[in-house]
């Protein structure tokens, strides 16, 4: 999978998908039926995607979706969204149309905290909020998306979610899921694009923890 970061022009990062195979999208009809399309991209406040012309039903502007998923390697389990079409254009050659989709709301369980919240609390002001800090922890936790044994591999994406439950406490519930998305990719995807993503999660564990102390 080509897997990229880029700044977002609005708010959050990016991670590009270039590879067809890298993640695609789904929108679920009031019918039941599917929209497929290629995903494009995917940042905290929506998405872009790709899909055919000859797609039956093709979403006009302003359209709401009350399901929409995501699915990547990159992240493990499929993401869950509601959100409405705000960017639609034809693409050149066979590359189909674009739209561009903004979020209203996050249905997976990625940013909810799974613990007692006080307890959350006292740990997170219990941080030492520096940058290698972060930057340790990250390389101490275990990547999961090589491990073949699906029970297995499930187990240790929760650890690793567990690991940094006290930074996402901190974080509005609404950024949590792109939290654990960045952390996910950062384990999951090869060195090479992994300068942005430290950037993302640096600014995420800085928000999360009231700021770091820079070295």
């Amino acid at each position: 999978m080509s897997l990229e970061i880029k700044n977002d022009r609005r708010k959050h990062f990016r991670m590009q998908f270039k590879n067809r195979k890298g993640g695609r999208a789904e929108f679920i009809l009031p019918n039941g039926s599917r929209i497929k399309a290629r995903l494009l991209d995917v940042g905290g406040g929506g998405l872009r995607c790709a899909i055919s012309r000859e797609t039956t039903e093709i979403p006009a502007i302003n359209t709401y979706f009350d399901r929409i998923y995501v699915f990547s390697t990159t992240f493990g389990n499929p993401l869950i969204f509601s959100g409405i079409v705000r960017r639609k254009k034809a693409l050149s050659g066979r590359q189909g149309i674009e739209l561009g989709v903004e979020f209203s709301a996050v249905l997976s369980n990625l940013h909810e905290i799974n613990e007692n919240e006080e307890i959350v609390r006292k740990r997170a002001q219990r941080l030492e909020v520096n940058k290698n800090f972060f930057l340790a922890r990250l390389q101490q936790t275990q990547a999961y998306g090589k491990v073949r044994d699906i029970h297995r591999r499930g187990e240790r994406r929760t650890d690793l979610h567990y690991n940094f439950h006290d930074i996402a406490f901190g974080l509005p519930p609404e950024e949590r899921w792109w939290f654990y998305c960045v952390i996910d990719s950062l384990k999951n995807t090869g060195q090479r694009y992994q300068k942005g993503l430290l950037v993302e999660y640096l600014d995420l564990c800085r928000k999360g923890t009231g700021g770091y102390q820079r070295q």
